[in-house]
């Protein structure tokens, strides 16, 4: 397993390098203004899925699963280590980005959203790294990256949509009155608490695609 793990991050060393590049922009954005603190859970995500995409897309062109299957490996351990190497970048990413702020403005950790934001994004991350390797293990890299770029699109334009929509809807009373006011108050007072539920749910929930992950792989025999 830890040979597969080592494989692919090495393998994977110069987009690493150049999203680790990507990231002080990020970095030095949410340095001069704190609107842009939501720009560190898009480098986390960037950083994730850009690397496990390229990754299975090389794994895909060279049949490199055809030889793992080869190897003296359980099919869960092949698995397995494809989804610890995601959860690896995940942490080493959100470290960095913490690293880099501290670097460059040591004031920037004393604000609590600078510090959960970046656990948010991992979890969104590896979120969808692991649906992602769902797909992957039924239809193929190429045609599963295909689909997450459709789901990219559809992330960015359906909120878009549905504002658009809602202004023709009438306010709920629960609004007009004030009471989601307070509880998005509440919810931010405990913010890092919310961070890190969600963070534990995120990788439960990881946990569970990589469960039917493994089930897909088994079944795949073509990879």
């Amino acid at each position: 397993m830890l040979n597969i793990i080592y494989k692919d991050l090495y393998q994977a060393r110069k987009t690493i390098l150049l999203y680790s590049l990507i990231g002080l922009f990020f970095v030095f954005s949410t340095i001069q203004a704190d609107t842009s603190i939501f720009m560190s859970a898009g480098f986390i995500f960037l950083m994730v899925y850009g690397v496990v995409a390229r990754n299975e897309y090389v794994e895909d062109k060279n049949r490199g699963y055809s030889l793992l299957r080869t190897l003296p490996l359980k099919p869960y351990k092949i698995v397995m280590s494809k989804y610890m190497t995601a959860l690896i970048l995940a942490a080493v990413s959100v470290l960095y980005y913490y690293l880099m702020s501290v670097i460059f403005n040591n004031k920037t950790l004393m604000n609590s959203y600078l510090i959960t934001i970046p656990l948010i994004g991992a979890g969104l991350a590896l979120i969808f790294t692991g649906v992602l390797y769902i797909f992957i293990y039924k239809y193929g890299a190429a045609r599963a990256i295909n689909l997450s770029r459709i789901f990219f699109l559809g992330f960015f334009f359906i909120p878009v949509i549905f504002s658009s929509l809602l202004k023709s809807v009438p306010t709920p009373s629960f609004i007009e009155s004030g009471e989601l006011e307070i509880i998005l108050e509440s919810v931010a007072t405990d913010f890092t608490i919310w961070s890190l539920l969600f963070l534990g749910v995120s990788l439960v929930i990881y946990f569970l695609t990589m469960l039917v992950s493994i089930s897909q792989f088994k079944k795949n025999k073509i990879m």
